[in-house]
């Protein structure tokens, strides 16, 4: 293990230790202030009948005292001693008399001369006194309303004490101490050398170890790492720990999950809902947002990706990162497999083209025309015209992009003779601003659009129209926005039902039964990509609205 994972280590132990020792000893604090600001204290020490009195047996009070005791499960009993009648209740016992304060745990340090006399005024002293340790508070300054000097002690018999330390080590084989700089207090369970030698370690290096430094200790070819961590109180207190360096390198990462699951179950009501917030962030979220992109492949959408920056867990990210490769290479194979399949109806159109000889073609148009003109039939001959018109700028010279203009050319043949087939019943318009009409596009796209609602959405309807308009979307004056082709009928349109049905299709990366739409919307996504495309707007019985977005590109050379 490195250094730098040893010192956070330890720092997290720091202050996990600290936390918990702190509110427990907070615990003792509070239970000396609630026997200052008593009312049967205050009774004892305004009235004189405590100590006078002999028949009076105290009852009260050591019931009182026996009551706080029992609030806590380290505490054995408390005594509250009048110091300046030399007077003692002890609740151990129920004893009350007249007591020589040098015979008393709180005085024994100051009788021998190793304390000044100056501790009476402290708030709080401790000191380990035969069995016990014992916690002495100054009750007036708990309670400043008390007339007299009077000392208030909680007694721990000391194998509650070293429970108390027990049930907080770090590691298996971590030893804590407990320690209070200014009464030279220092408490460690067991007599071996080991602890010998962190007791001699202890008050060598206090100063250091107050300094927040780490001292080494070394015992038997092993290493120790010995600290003391300061507890926040107005009275220097801490709590001393040494942890060999054998269980650190056990298993750093166990070691650290025990701290945290031993640190939340002692403050679970108070981190109930932090630990809540972290379970959803990174198991709840994690596992939500894989099960929606299942259920998005199962309903054949590859394009959902999963965010992997809300993994916290390397397991879970490795799931994410998994599900997105799959994905993508099912996109690809999908994308492959279509360009495969366009490739191969491309081949089929040239080597259809092929076989059309274009000018027998044209040139069997133009003899209808004239045989047609000359029986002065000049419906035939405009329907011929506007059919031979149609087919050149349909075949296109064999190539796959086309300028708007010549697009609409076309289409605008091909609805010129649906315009004789259906008579007055059916009218149409066409706009396209003159900037655009040199644009190129992919061909038969808006052709396919326009058969479509012919077909679909105009052939039942006793009075129909067609409109098609051509736009720019530009962000601002200068830059050239997507191209807008609208084809907008009042044909029967659709039912929402029917509608979300159709759009599901044509975006659809199943491999399904093609239709002209379909057909569209890959051909453009595939050349332009997947911010393109079309989209459908119907409304029953009022008409339907179909939107090609293409990128803005002018014709070129090649073109």
């Amino acid at each position: 293990m490195s250094e730098v994972n040893k010192d956070n280590l330890l720092v997290e132990t720091d202050r996990q230790i600290s936390l918990i020792y702190t509110k427990q000893v907070e615990i003792f604090d509070n239970i000396a202030k609630n026997i200052a600001n008593s009312d049967l204290l205050s009774k004892y020490i305004d009235n004189s009948y405590y100590y006078n009195d002999v028949v009076h047996d105290n009852a009260d009070i050591f019931n009182y005292l026996d009551l706080m005791s029992d609030t806590n499960e380290y505490v054995d009993h408390i005594m509250i001693y009048d110091y300046a009648f030399e007077y003692l209740l002890n609740s151990r016992n129920e004893f009350a008399s007249y007591v020589d304060m040098g015979k008393f745990p709180w005085f024994v340090q100051h009788v021998t001369g190793r304390i000044p006399s100056a501790d009476l005024d402290k708030y709080c002293m401790w000191h380990i006194y035969d069995e016990y340790i014992a916690i002495t508070y100054k009750a007036e300054l708990l309670n400043p309303s008390l007339t007299r000097r009077t000392f208030i002690t909680l007694n721990i018999h000391k194998t509650d004490f070293a429970r108390f330390l027990d049930g907080l080590t770090l590691t298996e084989n971590s030893i804590n101490g407990f320690v209070s700089k200014d009464d030279f207090f220092l408490f460690i369970d067991g007599d071996d050398i080991l602890l010998s030698k962190m007791r001699a370690q202890v008050l060598e290096n206090f100063n250091v170890l107050s300094m927040k430094e780490r001292v080494t200790l070394e015992y038997n070819y092993l290493w120790y790492y010995l600290q003391l961590a300061v507890l926040d109180f107005n009275y220097d207190l801490g709590v001393v720990y040494l942890i060999p360096e054998k269980d650190i390198m056990t298993d750093v990462y166990e070691y650290t999950i025990i701290i945290s699951i031993g640190a939340s179950l002692l403050l679970l009501i108070i981190c109930y809902s932090i630990f809540r917030r972290i379970l959803n962030t990174n198991i709840q979220k994690p596992i939500s947002q894989l099960i929606r992109g299942m259920e998005k492949v199962g309903n054949g959408d590859f394009t959902f990706k999963l965010d992997d920056s809300i993994c916290k867990d390397n397991e879970i990210k490795g799931l994410f990162c998994a599900y997105n490769s799959m994905t993508d290479r099912v996109t690809v194979l999908i994308e492959e497999l279509y360009q495969a399949e366009l490739y191969r109806k491309q081949l089929e159109l040239q080597a259809l083209q092929d076989k059309i000889d274009p000018h027998f073609l044209y040139n069997t148009l133009d003899t209808i025309n004239w045989t047609a003109k000359e029986h002065n039939v000049d419906e035939i001959s405009k329907i011929v015209v506007a059919l031979s018109t149609m087919y050149r700028k349909i075949f296109n010279k064999g190539k796959d992009l086309t300028t708007i203009k010549d697009a609409l050319e076309g289409i605008s043949c091909y609805l010129e003779i649906q315009r004789i087939r259906y008579g007055e019943s059916f009218s149409y318009h066409i706009f396209c601003p003159a900037e655009l009409e040199e644009c190129v596009i992919l061909n038969l796209i808006i052709q396919t659009v326009v058969e479509n609602a012919i077909i679909h959405g105009l052939e039942d309807r006793s009075s129909g129209r067609l409109d098609i308009y051509v736009e720019s979307e530009k962000d601002d004056e200068k830059a050239k926005g997507d191209i807008i082709i609208k084809i907008m009928d009042n044909g029967i349109g659709m039912t929402e039902e029917k509608l979300n049905l159709i759009t599901s299709s044509i975006n659809s990366v199943k491999l399904e039964s093609e239709s002209g739409l379909r057909n569209v919307q890959k051909r453009i996504r595939l050349y332009y990509g997947m911010q393109y495309g079309l989209s459908i707007m119907s409304k029953y019985k009022e008409g339907t609205t179909v939107i090609l977005r293409v990128p803005y590109r002018e014709r070129e050379k090649d073109d």
